[in-house]
């Protein structure tokens, strides 16, 4: 009767403590027979008064419904230590200053890198154009493969899929139990537009994006201004970011964390055929140039382009017209961050050759004013048509995406 007693006066203090929207969590993520019986067990259970009521900024009732879904999902319950991450690679194929892997690296248990091949991205456009080319498509899948050698050799590995990132991406968290996915955000309508229904799609499992930056020189929050505010013209851009501090790339992890229980039943994948992408093979266009896609490939490239200028204290203006054009494939796919190309030549650069660090600043801030200024457009575009359709947009709000997946 005592012990009756006091469970009841627990289950009391319990109930008042819990906020209205916790009420309310309640009744909309339990509402089955078998979920109210669960949330019976769990506030007259004589185990639940030891817990406080708030336990750090999460109520009792938090932690409750965590646990419940955390059963029914598959994922470990609130007081369990796995932080299971999925890291999607996007146009960042590196590992070296790559803030997406290294921020998911620290604050996760285990790890899941995966890429997709989206078919809407090497499909045909309604003006019956290839969306990929075959040379960039041999590239990327060059890239691919390299990345994958270099997460292996960091102890981890990289999943390959074909589908929708909206579709693969979800299914393969759900299975290991992952509570975040890392990426890096571009800068097109397109792209950005596929970000917004991956993030819909892992919401609706309660899973959260985490969206890191890595594309440019300077990153966002470096910038005098916001995004939506970019000058129009790069002379503006130029005289108001040209002084700011430039940060060290991130060094590439030596040992990332594994994968995650459950992970190693789930296979690598391989890598596809320019034919399963539906992309005309290379030997059907004679003539063209070989381009080796792929962060070890990029760095070698970088390497041999300071090595011929001989870094001397003037630099042609060939050289200079060059320069850009030699690494941008690189650059491009995220094989080269724009910061580990800097400090290169700043590491090479002897005390007379400041004509060399002055052109590869310059040319790398025109490469950030343009992809700011993209960005700041497709932002623009997608606010435009949520507005005009409604809350949810969809792949075909854009005439570039309606493309046969083929």
């Amino acid at each position: 009767m005592q012990r009756s007693a006091s469970v009841g006066t627990s289950c009391q203090r319990a109930s008042r403590d819990i906020r209205l929207p916790d009420r309310r969590s309640f009744n909309g993520a339990i509402s089955s027979k078998q979920g109210r019986l669960f949330l019976n067990r769990c506030f007259a259970a004589a185990s639940f008064k030891l817990l406080s009521p708030v336990i750090g900024q999460r109520s009792a009732a938090d932690v409750a419904v965590q646990k419940y879904k955390g059963d029914r999902s598959g994922r470990p319950s609130a007081s369990g230590a796995r932080r299971v991450a999925v890291v999607w690679f996007r146009n960042d194929l590196r590992v070296h200053d790559n803030e997406a892997l290294a921020t998911a690296n620290r604050e996760s248990t285990s790890l899941l890198p995966v890429y997709c091949f989206d078919p809407r991205e090497f499909g045909t456009t309604v003006n019956g154009i290839s969306s990929t080319g075959p040379y960039r498509a041999q590239f990327v899948l060059d890239a691919v493969d390299d990345l994958r050698e270099s997460l292996r050799a960091a102890g981890s590995d990289l999943i390959v899929r074909i589908g929708k990132p909206e579709e693969v991406l979800v299914d393969l968290a759900k299975k290991v139990g992952a509570i975040k996915v890392y990426c890096h955000s571009e800068v097109t309508y397109e792209e950005e537009l596929t970000e917004k229904q991956v993030a819909a799609a892992l919401k609706t499992e309660d899973i959260q994006l985490k969206a890191c930056w890595g594309s440019t020189l300077y990153s966002p929050d470096e910038l005098p201004f916001e995004t939506d505010k970019v000058p129009p013209t790069h002379g503006e851009f130029r005289t108001a970011v040209a002084s700011l501090p430039i940060r060290q790339p991130e060094k590439a992890p030596t040992q990332l964390k594994g994968k995650p229980l459950g992970g190693g039943s789930i296979p690598s994948g391989d890598i596809p055929t320019l034919d399963q992408l539906g992309v005309k093979p290379l030997s059907y266009i004679p003539g063209a140039p070989r381009c080796k896609g792929g962060e070890t490939e990029g760095l070698a490239q970088l390497d041999r382009l300071l090595s011929s200028s001989a870094l001397g204290s003037s630099v042609s203006s060939a050289f200079c017209a060059s320069f850009s054009q030699q690494v941008s494939p690189w650059l491009a796919m995220g094989c080269l961050s724009p910061r580990r190309m800097y400090a290169e030549v700043q590491a090479r650069a002897s005390s007379t050759s400041k004509a060399l660090m002055a052109m590869a600043h310059g040319e790398l801030l025109w490469r950030d004013f343009f992809r700011f200024t993209a960005k700041k457009y497709s932002a623009g575009s997608i606010k435009k048509n949520s507005a005009r359709q409604g809350s949810s947009v969809t792949a075909s709000a854009s005439p570039v995406l309606a493309m046969a997946c083929s």
